[in-house]
């Protein structure tokens, strides 16, 4: 069983003067049910179809400016002796809340460990994605 972190990050100025400041911002994603992974989103070599996730974004804290999107599977240690990065997106507009499947979001892509500059889809041995 391969486990993936998404992470999104909201940068927030008031963050550096107010570190203890609480959160409530929501991130959903239709690419996850019941928190596994899609098929469309995992790589052609497990049936999916190399799509990157839909990701939602509700309630950014007041002063939030960017975001950022980093997926990562840490269960890829074992096999690869570090934690694979599938996805790595930085400055992502706070206006750019809704973000499709199959497309990267407008910002700056960093390449991930497939050395792409852009969504790697998920591909582990068993063939599961959670």
């Amino acid at each position: 069983m391969t486990h993936a972190k998404i992470w999104l990050v909201g940068y927030l100025a008031a963050s550096l003067l107010a570190p203890s400041m609480a959160f409530a911002m929501e991130i959903s994603s239709n690419s996850v049910s019941n928190g596994v992974l899609d098929s469309d989103n995992a790589c052609e070599d497990h049936d999916g179809d190399d799509e990157s996730l839909q990701i939602s974004i509700s309630y950014a804290p007041a002063g939030t400016t960017h975001f950022a999107i980093i997926i990562d599977a840490p269960a890829a240690k074992a096999l690869d002796g570090k934690t694979w990065v599938h996805w790595n997106v930085v400055n992502i507009l706070v206006e750019n809340t809704e973000i499709e499947g199959d497309e990267n979001p407008p910002g700056v892509v960093l390449e991930n460990d497939d050395e792409d500059e852009e969504y790697g889809a998920m591909c582990p041995s068993d063939g599961r994605h959670m």
